[in-house]
């Protein structure tokens, strides 16, 4: 194997700059042109035929590139644009994006106008999610490409013996047997290229692989690659590689008990399977997890984990971002290493409390025997893969908009438009008020549910995908497409957020109209619609108020209690209408800007349009006690309601960190956070004077990276709205 540091300027761009071999297929502009051909002239045909036939079409005609300076060396081209920060849209998933929205534009008029309305209110976004998938990767690797295909054909036949077969088994099957030639046929293009090149470790490892499972470290992990290359292709992404201690761990022992690899070798390996990952600059980078129990509570924190972490800090990157499963079990030293690699700036990470997913899990009916195999999908999102289609970004809700809708009648506070239904303009109590908070929280749910059930009517027309289906035992074994309910448990996930924003508007709705009487609801109102324009003292007023979230106040934090307590009530366990249920999640990822921009000024003093509160997160410039009031205050909130996450995001002064002593401090904010039912951290050590020089001098600031939402991003990237958004808040946590 060549040197990883000699070859690492032909792999950090090496998608960016790709050179893709005009010999060796079409350009990506005729791919696509041909693919749209192949679209319109089969339109009759069954959806999961359609998809198997495309995918091979691209398979055996899209141009690819082998690079000689990396283990691995194979990509494809898809026509994506890699000059941003994240790759763009290829040919193929624009494709189905497109299919997306003119299939249910035309069957659901009436929902996708609704849709339309709450997108520009900044109510919801609710959505069949096609786009978080995880593979099996246990059976990907335990039975590879052949056993795989061997399996899908061997239970065709059990079906079709026990006498269950059907027009929907046979298009199945016969979509799963084409994708699967196409991928031999890419796998085989590899090798002959590869073979051309003189890299011959590639194409003897791509070989073995189109014959048998992987039975070395190197084979594993090619392999992974490769699948998760090509089951990509389309509108999906694989939203996590595994968890790379359990599957990762038996091929390291075997090869170094059989003399193949040592210590350097397998560092030189993860070296350049990492930055094969960074290159590719998947959307919100690419996860990958470390950590957890088994079945009988024993970590699976190894030696092999400490290399993993080693090498990657070492290559100071963001992506692959890091999901780290915690449990009592879990190591000292693993949490001081990345303690240690989230201090120095290196944090593209997240760490999850096993056990109050485990909690949530068992509200849902999953009980902690299948729960602890769980992986945090995306961002943060827990699924079982192989066992649960968990659909976990089916739409967000904004609290914030409940509280807005109540202070005008059940009005948008920019548009003046009727969401729902008109309330009372001045409710005689607070209590009253909250009441029609609520009213409208739900109208929100009812909306989003509803219309997500809609969609899921043509979920299987709209985009099949029989490769990613055939990894997992459910689908083969009932064919049917995962989006066809081929999975026996189909859980929906509704993320719940703004909850400083609403919390500190109905705190200032509570306090000065109810209590202190210094205007009326209408009076509110009416001032909100003018952007708080000549009422500054109002405005100044209420920003400075005390009793904020986040804090550890207790009128605050029972208020958040109550708003998420109450949408656990009409979320968590509700029917989803194809037998499973409705889990809740808090994390708002980037939506808190999207959502933002369509939520009129909030009684907390926030401006028309501008961001709401992220996550767990305060409002920025609201956290006055630091970690500790954010973290007793998110404590409060009870950890078996979010089965689909819950991210609390810290930001902490460098000068509270500093030594082995500030090590401890950061360690035990995790220790006490998971010691009190919190259900997931991340975050960052800035200083607000080197973000501001950053923002000014961006030119020598270029590896700087911060954690923004479930993924990080170079701070001279972000637009100037979201620096200032991170300065504000350092200089809030200053010490």
């Amino acid at each position: 194997m060549k040197d990883f540091y000699e070859n690492r300027e032909f792999i950090r761009d090496e998608y960016r700059f790709a050179h893709w071999d005009p010999e060796s297929g079409l350009p990506a502009e005729e791919v696509e042109a041909n693919v749209r051909k192949f679209y319109k002239e089969n339109a009759q045909m069954p959806p999961v035929l359609q998809r198997a036939f495309a995918f091979r079409y691209i398979l055996e005609n899209a141009r690819i590139e082998v690079n000689p300076h990396t283990p691995f060396a194979g990509k494809i081209e898809l026509g994506c644009n890699y000059q941003n920060q994240f790759a763009g849209a290829g040919y193929f998933e624009r494709l189905y994006c497109e299919r997306y929205r003119d299939i249910f534009s035309a069957r659901l008029p009436a929902e996708w106008a609704k849709r339309l309305q709450a997108t520009k209110m900044g109510i919801s976004i609710p959505d069949t999610d096609f786009w978080h998938i995880c593979p099996d990767w246990d059976r990907v690797l335990g039975l590879g490409i052949r056993g795989l295909m061997e399996e899908a054909e061997a239970c065709r036949k059990d079906i079709e013996r026990r006498g269950e077969a059907d027009g929907e088994t046979e298009y199945f099957f016969g979509a799963v047997e084409i994708c699967y030639d196409a991928v031999l046929t890419l796998m085989r293009r590899y090798i002959a290229a590869a073979r051309a090149k003189g890299c011959v470790e590639y194409a003897d490892c791509m070989e073995a692989l189109t014959i048998r499972p992987p039975e070395t470290l190197f084979e594993a992990m090619q392999l992974s690659l490769f699948f998760l290359e090509v089951v990509e292709i389309g509108r999906e992404r694989g939203r996590t590689l595994g968890d790379l201690d359990a599957l990762y761990l038996p091929y390291y022992r075997r090869d170094v008990a059989r003399g193949i690899l040592d210590e350097a070798k397998t560092r030189e390996l993860f070296r350049y399977y990492f930055s094969k990952i960074n290159a590719g600059r998947r959307y919100a980078n690419q996860p990958v997890c470390i950590g957890g129990e088994r079945a009988d509570g024993t970590t699976l924190v190894s030696d092999l984990t400490y290399l993993m972490l080693e090498t990657y800090d070492e290559l100071d990157i963001y992506n692959p971002k890091i999901h780290v499963k915690c449990d009592r079990n879990t190591p000292e030293k693993l949490l001081r290493m990345l303690a240690a690699m989230i201090r120095k700036g290196n944090s593209s990470i997240v760490l999850l409390n096993d056990e109050s997913i485990m909690k949530a899990y068992a509200r849902i009916g999953i009980p902690p025997e299948i729960s602890y195999r769980y992986l945090p999908l995306g961002c943060y999102e827990p699924a079982i893969p192989g066992y649960e289609d968990a659909r976990i970004c089916g739409g967000w809700i904004n609290l914030a908009k409940g509280v807005e809708f109540a202070i005008h009648g059940g009005y948008d506070g920019m548009t003046g438009e009727l969401f729902a239904f008109e309330t009372d303009r001045e409710p005689a109590t607070f209590a009253d008020f909250l009441a029609i908070v609520k009213r409208h929280l739900k109208s929100f749910v009812d909306f989003a549910m509803h219309n997500i059930l809609a969609q899921e009517t043509y979920a299987y027309e709209v985009n099949p995908h029989p490769l990613y289906s055939s990894t997992l035992s459910d689908c083969i074994r009932n064919g049917r497409d995962v989006f066809r309910h081929g999975m026996n448990v189909r859980n929906t996930s509704l993320k719940v957020f703004a909850v400083g924003t609403a919390v500190d508007s109905l705190l200032a709705v509570k306090k000065y109209v109810y209590e202190k009487r210094a205007l009326t609801l209408p009076a509110l109102s009416e001032i909100l619609k003018h952007n708080w324009e000549g009422h500054d003292a109002l405005r100044a007023a209420i920003l400075h108020e005390r009793a904020k979230w986040g804090n550890g106040i207790a009128e605050a934090d029972d208020l958040a209690c109550e708003l998420y307590g109450y949408m656990a009530s009409l979320i968590i366990g509700t029917p989803n209408g194809y037998g499973g249920v409705f889990r809740m999640g808090a994390d708002s990822v980037n939506f808190a800007e999207v959502y933002g921009k369509g939520t009129g000024a909030s009684a907390d003093g926030r401006l028309n349009g501008q961001p709401l509160s992220k996550n767990l997160r305060p409002v920025n410039g609201m956290e006055r006690l630091s970690v500790t009031g954010l973290v007793n205050s998110a404590s409060k909130l009870d950890p078996s309601w979010f089965a689909d996450g819950a991210p609390l995001d810290i930001l902490v002064h460098p000068s509270a960190v500093q030594g082995e002593k500030g090590l401890d401090a950061l360690v035990s904010v995790i220790r006490t956070y998971f010691g009190n039912g919190g259900v997931s951290i991340q975050g960052n050590v800035v200083d607000a004077a080197v973000l501001e020089r950053a923002a000014e001098h961006p030119e020598d600031y270029q590896d700087l990276q911060i954690r923004v939402c479930g993924w990080n991003e170079y701070f001279v990237n972000l637009s100037k709205e979201v620096q200032r958004d991170f300065i504000l808040r350092a200089k809030e946590n200053a010490v």
